[in-house]
């Protein structure tokens, strides 16, 4: 039986916030500032009364000692994670990426045998099948020359990712060009989906990715990274370390995406700003030191 839905949230002590702020930091990266400590409550409150745990201390000892942590640790960690995102949410980036860095990668030799691309922090997938919508579209590359990749920590977001299928309300901010060319509608039951089409699955996969992770298994070298709206909810050590490990594996002469409001006045070894309207990119001129 559920707590009563009515029954108040608890305040988080001192002790409450201090002790969740050090799990979830080291367990997934996650920085919770004093502004967005309601929300981390919230979020834990929800997961408190699914097993009528009534205190946040209780709540963590179930995590850390029951046989179950590991899956409600998932669980919540779900929750935590912001997976909002919508089909070219930043257009800035997209503009700048259609306008000039596309033209400028197919001028450079390395680039013409094949285009890789990495979206950090996919979400349901909208920032890789948009970036794969433009790529056909410019028509700059091959399809067979064209590779993206997509990456998050959530297991559910991914899924739906693989999967391709998107409410109506989720497709709200694509242009009504692309969704005729680039999607499949249908009815399912009461419900109203889209479905990706193969031209988008054919050069696009999805991988599993705890940016805090000591080893990230992957040593592909990307022409072009989007990290958009993802390092906000690290500390700024740990976001320092994202952007080195990132950079180390762009190839000389690619881009790096960062959203506006992510980082502002970083020094990034070996990366050099590249000014477009609105956007906030680097590319690679030089080797990175060795990966940590």
């Amino acid at each position: 039986m559920l707590l009563n839905h009515r029954i108040a949230r608890p305040d988080m002590t001192a002790e409450d916030v201090e002790m969740w702020r050090t799990l979830v930091a080291d367990r997934s990266g996650l920085f919770f500032t004093d502004s967005r400590l309601y929300f981390l409550g919230q979020r834990l409150w929800e997961r408190m009364r699914q097993h009528n745990l009534a205190s946040y201390m209780d709540y963590y000892r179930y995590i850390m000692l029951d046989r179950n942590g590991e899956q409600e640790w998932a669980a919540l960690l779900e929750g935590l994670v912001n997976n909002e995102t919508r089909f070219f949410r930043h257009e800035p980036s997209f503009a700048a990426l259609r306008e000039r860095v596309l033209p400028q990668l197919w001028q450079q030799q390395q680039a013409q045998n094949g285009l890789n691309l990495w979206s950090v922090g996919c979400s349901a997938g909208q920032e890789v099948y948009s970036l794969a919508m433009l790529l056909l579209e410019t028509a700059v590359f091959p399809p067979q020359h064209i590779h993206i990749t997509g990456s998050d920590i959530s297991g559910s977001k991914l899924a739906q990712a693989k999967n391709g299928r998107y409410r109506h309300f989720e497709i709200r901010s694509l242009p009504e060009a692309y969704r005729r060319k680039y999607m499949r509608e249908y009815q399912q039951g009461h419900d109203q989906l889209f479905e990706v089409r193969s031209s988008l699955r054919q050069i696009t996969e999805f991988r599993y990715l705890n940016l805090q992770a000591p080893e990230w298994h992957t040593t592909t070298q990307h022409d072009v990274v989007f990290c958009q709206n993802v390092l906000v909810y690290f500390s700024n050590e740990t976001r320092l370390k994202i952007l080195q490990r990132l950079c180390e594996r762009i190839t000389p002469g690619g881009y790096l995406f960062l959203a506006p409001t992510d980082v502002v006045s970083l020094r990034l070894p070996g990366m050099r700003p590249v000014y477009f309207p609105d956007a906030l990119v680097y590319q690679r001129v030089a080797h990175t030191a060795t990966e940590n």
